[in-house]
């Protein structure tokens, strides 16, 4: 039988009366953990006490250690080449094993039950040699890219391949005992039965600075297959910080108000501005516009980040509704 998380296991309410994402036990539902959403939760927990709140911090601490390795790490990392697609992911390529070891843990894992899947759970995910490979095409067209790419939310931001789909799978992976530990506070609270489950997967220590893993006391499915929980006040249906948000709301009005001095007399609008950045950057894709924009403009960068952090730790466009919530976890999707 097709049940969601609170039909399962006979919790009274809905959406707006969980501290939790109420899922779809039997398939994916479009939703997505975003970093910034953390860092927002997180800035936020002494004011409103949610339950989600004191886990909020350890995930935050636990993706700013693990990405501020990461990009530690590859900023020693020289391309000689532009990877093919066809040939990312492949073997016979040469690539750095300290950082392939440290992605060796980014595949989905599908008790979480977020993505874009339309039927069963399938755990295809993001392999750790693509995950470097986008990585280092990234690097070797922008080689000073880490001077702008330095925060969890940035590798979905600005790094061509890595959408929030792919994107979830690794913050999953990373934050996983945050996750684990909240699905048990809300089984203890409702009083919902869980099973042991040893040495499940892998999370990032954030203190020591590696993968571990840990015993989980868990909910199952009728399978008898772990179910973890994410806070609510974690999942977006769009990542609001990404290229496309920097290009539209920052780059665009700074370049069309460079336009407009420079032609005084002329009537120009966002498109003139497109226009003329398409032209100064051919062949570039959002991410890439963006990231050579900024290395020609330092100065903007640290502008723009000033804002995108007034809004990220404050209101967060990407917060979601719990009737939102609902409508993600309720429609009807193509192989329900």
């Amino acid at each position: 039988m097709k049940r969601k998380f609170s039909e399962e296991f006979e919790l009274q309410g809905t959406q707006k009366d969980f501290q939790f994402v109420d899922i779809k036990l039997w398939t994916d539902q479009a939703l997505f953990i975003d970093p910034s959403l953390i860092a927002n939760a997180q800035h936020k927990e002494n004011q409103n006490g949610s339950i989600e709140t004191n886990y909020a911090t350890r995930a935050h601490n636990s993706l700013q250690s693990f990405f501020s390795t990461f990009f530690e790490m590859f900023k020693d990392i020289s391309p000689s080449k532009l990877i093919k697609k066809k040939d990312q992911g492949r073997k016979g390529i040469n690539r750095d094993e300290m950082i392939l070891n440290l992605l060796q843990y980014s595949t989905e894992n599908n008790a979480l039950h977020l993505g874009y899947t339309a039927d069963e759970s399938k755990g295809t995910g993001c392999s750790p040699k693509m995950i470097y490979d986008f990585f280092s095409n990234m690097k070797f067209k922008h080689p000073s890219m880490f001077d702008f790419v330095n925060e969890p939310f940035h590798a979905t931001g600005f790094i061509n391949e890595i959408g929030k789909d792919r994107s979830t799978d690794l913050t999953v992976s990373i934050i996983l005992d945050v996750l684990c530990d909240f699905t048990l506070s809300i089984c203890t609270q409702y009083s919902i039965p869980t099973k042991e489950f040893e040495n499940y997967r892998h999370y990032w220590d954030p203190n020591e600075k590696m993968w571990k893993t840990r015993n989980y006391d868990l909910p199952t499915n009728n399978n008898g297959e772990p179910i973890v929980l994410v806070p609510k006040s974690f999942v977006t249906n769009k990542f609001q910080y990404d290229a496309e948000y920097v290009l539209k709301n920052y780059i665009l009005e700074e370049k069309l108000d460079e336009l407009r001095a420079q032609y005084p007399s002329k009537r120009l609008i966002k498109s003139d501005a497109l226009k003329k950045l398409r032209l100064e950057h051919p062949d570039a894709f959002n991410k890439d516009l963006v990231l050579e924009y900024f290395v020609e403009k330092p100065g903007s960068y640290k502008n723009f980040m000033q804002r995108v952090n007034n809004g990220i730790l404050g209101t967060h466009r990407g917060l979601l509704t719990d009737d939102e919530i609902e409508k993600a976890t309720s429609e009807t999707q193509e192989g329900d």
